[in-house]
């Protein structure tokens, strides 16, 4: 089983072109049972992801990318919820960074039920957090060992490699800033195929695929049909929503 999971959506603000309906369709297309989404510091996609991704008979799997700060460094991180518990906590932690909360500690204790994951750079090996993580692998990253188990991450942005120019041009206007000061984008964040993503890992961390695999095995979330987080009224409109937030069963 190969999981696609660091998805961004149309959820994060001019920095994806992937709505969810088509996302969740051509994942079922390409073969995938598990799927995952995560966003931009914000969980607005969360429940419209639930209901297309179990009506398409696919397994939903909620995160979160996020920056943090700790001891004086930008910490880069991805959560994921493994379970209901785990669902409630990623909400606080979307609330506590959407209202401009950015310190190690003021999330902490907010952790229990989510898979943290730590994106390789240089050092992860040494950084100590006071508990369990991930380190999270790209593609590109080089074959070497963390001394921490590795799951796979290829973050997804949008289906094509034509839609760059209107990705780049959507980075520009949130950004307020011109074409050529947002240069070049990366050119391989579409959504591959199962196969397509295993072989990507296969030479360099074949493991961290058997780990995602594992761990997401038993995911499961109870939610509050009643009730649902807001939704977007059109892409590109994050100031307009409606509905309430969903209470777990």
């Amino acid at each position: 089983m190969v999981i696609q999971l660091d998805t961004k959506t149309v959820y994060s603000f001019m920095d994806s072109l992937v709505p969810i309906k088509k996302y969740v369709q051509k994942a079922k297309d390409l073969g995938y049972s598990h799927l995952g989404m995560m966003d931009v510091d914000n969980l607005y996609g969360a429940y419209h992801f639930l209901e297309e991704a179990e009506s398409a008979g696919l397994q939903p799997l909620l995160g979160l990318d996020l920056s943090l700060i700790k001891a004086e460094q930008e910490l880069h991180l991805r959560l994921l919820a493994l379970d209901s518990q785990g669902y409630r906590n990623l909400m606080k932690v979307s609330t506590l960074k959407m209202m401009g909360q950015k310190n190690w500690e003021d999330f902490q204790h907010l952790f229990k039920g989510l898979a943290v994951i730590v994106p390789a750079f240089d050092g992860v090996a040494d950084l100590d957090l006071g508990l369990d993580f991930y380190v999270g692998v790209f593609p590109a990253t080089p074959k070497q060992e963390f001394g921490r188990p590795t799951l796979p991450l290829h973050s997804v942005r949008y289906f094509d490699t034509g839609d760059l120019e209107t990705l780049q041009m959507l980075r520009a206007i949130r950004e307020n800033a011109s074409l050529r000061e947002i240069g070049s984008l990366p050119n391989h964040e579409f959504l591959l195929g199962p196969d397509a993503l295993a072989g990507a890992f296969k030479e360099t961390f074949p493991e961290s695929l058997a780990n995602l695999e594992k761990l997401v095995r038993h995911v499961h979330y109870d939610i509050n049909r009643e009730l649902k987080l807001p939704r977007l009224i059109g892409s590109g409109q994050p100031w307009k929503s409606c509905g309430s937030a969903p209470k777990l069963a």
